[in-house]
């Protein structure tokens, strides 16, 4: 299992969200503080400049987020979890960034690093993924809960027979050529094979086949054209600004909610990640009893 935060909340420590022990002298403003350690004004910005977010509540969100977070390294670090220098150094590898480039010195840089792999291994080896699973009824009464979430839209598979009006082109003789290939259409003949003869540009070749597309994703004026029709069955002859089309539905794969089965991974995934954040929820709450936290106004 791997702790909430990785490589993005890296990248807004790096910034300053974990707030180091404190210094002699402080020129910023304290909003909260956990035993020792201090959480500033500035901590919070650079944290929600991370996160995109300046709202009140978002402040709020983030000086209890830096709070929790303090409060399990702290735990991290009276239970003698260290993190060597060697992976400190492939993160801030990994991450691609420079103490130089960040305006800060590389023993701040490291020190924030190795304060959030901390973090995350006090975590991990605190919650089990295993102990974790859910069971095939608890899979389900989840997709019981969330299921309206999957919803497959509507779906359509389309042929066309797509005329062309170029410069030299009188629209009118392409329309009248577009209405007699419609009456063999009626006649009989068959569609992929006129779209193949007829159609302009690199459709033909694939004898006016489009695909399956999302309804949602047609312009309204074919999606209007589309409704009610079998499948099977043709549009008659569409005008459009470059020229003219005639549209076959090949196949309708409607609306629908997806099964169980289908969406069982996803189902899975949402549960154990519910789990984990109430798990780790109560862990912070266990900690938070073995310091002393004020927030301030």
């Amino acid at each position: 299992m791997q702790w909430r935060c990785g490589a993005v909340c890296l990248a807004v420590v790096l910034a300053g969200a974990l707030p180091a022990a404190c210094e002699p002298v402080l020129l910023d403003r304290v909003v909260a503080r956990v035993n020792d350690r201090v959480i500033t004004q500035s901590d919070v910005e650079e944290f929600l400049a991370g996160n995109g977010a300046s709202d009140p509540a978002a402040w709020k969100a983030a000086v209890l987020e830096l709070v929790d977070r303090t409060v399990l390294l702290l735990a991290a670090e009276r239970q003698g979890v260290e993190i060597p220098d060697e992976q400190v150094t492939r993160e801030l590898e990994r991450l691609g960034v420079s103490p130089r480039e960040l305006g800060l010195s590389e023993e701040l840089v490291r020190k924030r690093i190795s304060d959030e792999l901390t973090v995350r291994a006090f975590v991990e080896a605190r919650l089990s993924a295993g102990a974790m699973e859910p069971s095939l009824d608890e899979l389900r009464q989840h997709y019981g809960k969330i299921g309206k979430r999957f919803v497959k839209p509507e779906k359509v598979t389309l042929r066309i027979i797509a005329l062309g009006v170029g410069p030299e082109d009188a629209r009118d003789q392409v329309r009248l050529k577009a209405e007699d290939i419609l009456a063999m259409l009626k006649e009989g003949e068959d569609f992929a094979a006129l779209s193949r003869k007829h159609s302009t540009g690199a459709i033909a070749a694939r004898d006016g086949l489009v695909g399956a597309v999302e309804r949602s994703a047609l312009k309204p004026g074919l999606a209007a054209e589309l409704e009610g029709l079998e499948a099977g069955a043709n549009t008659g002859v569409i005008e459009l600004e470059r020229g003219f089309q005639i549209v076959k539905l090949e196949e309708r794969d409607p609306q629908r909610l997806m099964s169980f089965e289908e969406v069982r991974g996803v189902v899975r995934q949402s549960l154990m990640r519910l789990r984990q954040q109430q798990a780790l929820q109560k862990l912070i709450v266990r900690f938070k009893r073995e310091v002393t936290v004020e927030i301030r106004d």
